[in-house]
């Protein structure tokens, strides 16, 4: 999946912000995971190009700023990219193992939610849809 470093760049842009080798770096490694990562993890793949007092304060203005989304797994969350950088989604976690698959549920579901919304006379600007349960593997323990 192409991940749009120039919007990044826009974003910052706007903002009146300085594309800095730091930030860069970390936008890098949240384009290159697939799956909602940890803070812990994202700071450890970063350990050679910044400290984690860095990441983290980059994370929080990443998150102001629209670039990434929290994933709460109970009262944890992982980030990832946000949808302006990659397609509308879900997701599925594993109360167990903590795994989590992303799932698309379609514009069926999408226009559905949206008719609801009418139905009752509210517009709808947004939404997340998070499933919970056990994965393949956790059922077989």
């Amino acid at each position: 999946m192409l991940i749009d470093g120039v919007k990044f760049k826009e974003i910052l842009d706007k903002r009146q912000l300085r594309l800095t080798g730091q930030r860069k770096a970390l936008y890098q490694s949240l384009a290159g995971h697939n799956q909602p990562v940890s803070l812990k993890r994202l700071a450890s793949s970063l350990s050679g190009h910044m400290d984690q007092v860095t990441v983290y304060r980059n994370v929080d203005l990443f998150e102001s700023i629209g670039v990434i989304n929290k994933v709460y797994t109970g009262w944890k969350y992982r980030i990832e990219l946000s949808e302006q950088f990659r397609p509308h989604h879900h997701h599925m976690t594993c109360v167990n193992c903590g795994k989590i698959i992303t799932i698309s549920l379609g514009n069926r579901m999408e226009k559905a939610m949206e008719s609801f919304g009418e139905k009752h006379g509210f517009k709808i600007t947004g939404h997340q849809i998070e499933l919970s349960g056990l994965c393949k593997s956790c059922l077989r323990v």
